[in-house]
């Protein structure tokens, strides 16, 4: 199976609440995320916002298009608060194997 991974920059507390730095998708920086939808209907964006506010980050579940694909593939992004910033850090990874309640525990 391919594994793509993904690192970028956001920034929660930025009205409006955008990506401040994307390596690959640059439509998506500096637009409002807030109300951004994956397929199954989540506001996944705001999710990244409320999960980066534990001390040690979390992970978040969402369906994305992989990179050249129109077709939503199931992610996983850990995202973390940058201290002393007002931006967060998300890394993802597509991969149906992962289960995040395991993942979640590796943080604890």
């Amino acid at each position: 199976m391919e594994r793509y991974i993904c690192i970028w920059v956001l920034c929660c507390d930025c009205e409006p609440k955008t990506n401040a730095a994307h390596p690959i998708k640059q439509k998506i920086v500096g637009p409002d995320l807030s109300g951004l939808k994956d397929k199954q209907g989540s506001l996944f964006f705001l999710q990244f916002c409320e999960t980066s506010k534990n001390p040690q980050g979390g992970w978040v579940e969402y369906w994305w298009p992989k990179v050249g694909e129109k077709k939503a593939s199931r992610k996983i992004t850990y995202v973390l608060n940058v201290p002393g910033t007002k931006y967060q850090v998300g890394a993802g990874v597509y991969d149906e194997t992962l289960d995040v309640a395991a993942l979640a525990q590796l943080i604890r």
